[in-house]
């Protein structure tokens, strides 16, 4: 999960237009929200004050090409996760967006030492007309490994589709296959009282999980809550 909004719409967003985590989520989606930004991520994992994930994410232009930095960090002193990516995402034609990133990872096991892969994602996002979007994405094609016993990295397949019947809702859908668990259905919902506030809700099949959430918009700044029970 990446980002607060992520959270609250049930790990559902792969079509979504929430692009603030869009180098994790979806490359394809990084520079359609325009102006540059940064967004901080922080989560807490089962109420233990040592088991914390933060995560940091930007994107903006060079020369017109919009391009996205990210690095998230997992764990404690004992064991930790951390994975940095950077990404590019392009209109190739009109409605039509590709997206690839490419992910370091580095995983360091205390008294064990630390290992390095890394792995590229492929990203595309077509948007149907003005309430459709459907976008998919590959994650860690090239299938990596890490360590000296060659330990496979996740990788996943994931399909997203937006619908948007009204300005002030919309719905999603994301089906997740990953290579070492069964299909994950996951579904989103984002109501937008009025310009300012918005509440987000989500399901997962495969864990079983519920989730909510809040969303505060004021001009450039945005401030998030979500939960997953």
């Amino acid at each position: 999960d990446q980002g607060s909004e992520n959270v609250a719409s049930g790990s559902c967003g792969i079509a979504s237009c929430n692009n603030a985590f869009a180098i994790f989520i979806n490359p394809a989606k990084i520079g359609l929200s325009g102006n540059p930004a940064v967004n901080l991520f922080y989560r807490n994992y089962y109420g233990l004050k040592d088991i914390n994930q933060m995560s940091l994410a930007s994107h903006f232009s060079i020369f017109k090409m919009p391009l996205g930095l990210g690095i998230s960090t997992f764990g404690n002193k004992l064991y930790r996760e951390t994975e940095l990516r950077a990404g590019v995402g392009v209109e190739l034609i009109q409605q039509i967006r590709l997206g690839v990133s490419l992910n370091l990872y580095h995983l360091d096991i205390k008294n064990y030492g630390s290992a390095i892969g890394w792995g590229f994602d492929l990203a595309a996002l077509k948007a149907i007309n003005d309430e459709i979007t459907m976008a998919f994405v590959v994650s860690n094609l090239n299938e990596p490994k890490i360590g000296a016993v060659k330990e496979r990295i996740p990788a996943y397949f994931g399909f997203g589709l937006a619908y948007r019947p009204l300005s002030i809702i919309e719905l999603n859908l994301d089906i997740i296959k990953d290579d070492q668990f069964d299909f994950d259905y996951r579904f989103g919902v984002q109501y937008n009282v009025n310009q300012w506030f918005s509440v987000i809700c989500g399901f997962r099949d495969l864990v079983n999980s519920v989730s909510a959430g809040l969303k505060i918009t004021n001009n450039n700044y945005n401030l998030n809550y979500g939960f997953q029970y």
